[in-house]
């Protein structure tokens, strides 16, 4: 089925022999249901592929990644310029790996998640408001949550999913956010 996508025997040997190779009949299958263009789904392969290598590369298991794994993945891509994003852009490959990552998520691979505390959740969640919405860096996100981790952790807050813990600590990090949009703009 492989070789209806890519004919040189060099790249079939590289894709079949990698670590995404078991799992590629079925991804190829996903594609093929989704109806992706063929130039799409060589493009999914290959991004499969690469990222798939680079996990290797890492030491981390298919079946244990997770998406941190991916965003640490994505942060190498250089982001191209574009007027219309402050940060730039990002390119086709980067910007598809949420789509190969929940194909792949779908045989059973980049499906391990992280057990995370409800503080921790509710500061991922604003970590990804802080990348969403402003658009802040990774080197200042980290920051902005360190100091929410700190509020959060001052408050001595056991349950913070309350109502009335979450408006209060979301009226004190609302602060931070504020300046957040301060320092992107």
């Amino acid at each position: 089925m492989i070789e209806h996508y890519f004919q040189r025997a060099d790249v079939l040997i590289r894709l079949q022999s990698g670590p995404v190779g078991p799992y590629l009949p079925g991804f190829l299958r996903a594609l093929e249901q989704r109806r992706f263009s063929h130039d799409s789904i060589r493009r999914y392969v290959r991004g499969a592929d690469t990222l798939c290598r680079w996990l290797d590369g890492q030491g981390i298991a298919l079946v244990e990644a997770n998406q941190k794994h991916i965003e640490a993945y994505v942060c190498h891509y250089a982001r191209l310029p574009d007027n219309r994003y402050i940060q730039g852009r990002l390119s086709k490959a980067a910007s598809s790996l949420p789509r190969i990552a929940t194909l792949l998520g779908e045989q059973g691979i980049l499906c391990g998640c992280v057990p995370l505390s409800k503080p921790e959740e509710w500061l991922a969640r604003f970590d990804n408001h802080l990348m969403r919405v402003h658009g802040i860096s990774r080197n200042s996100r980290d920051n902005y949550v360190r100091y929410a981790r700190g509020l959060i952790q001052s408050l001595q807050m056991n349950d913070i999913a309350s109502p009335r813990s979450l408006s209060s600590v979301g009226k004190r990090i609302g602060i931070f956010s504020s300046c957040a949009g301060k320092a992107v703009a």
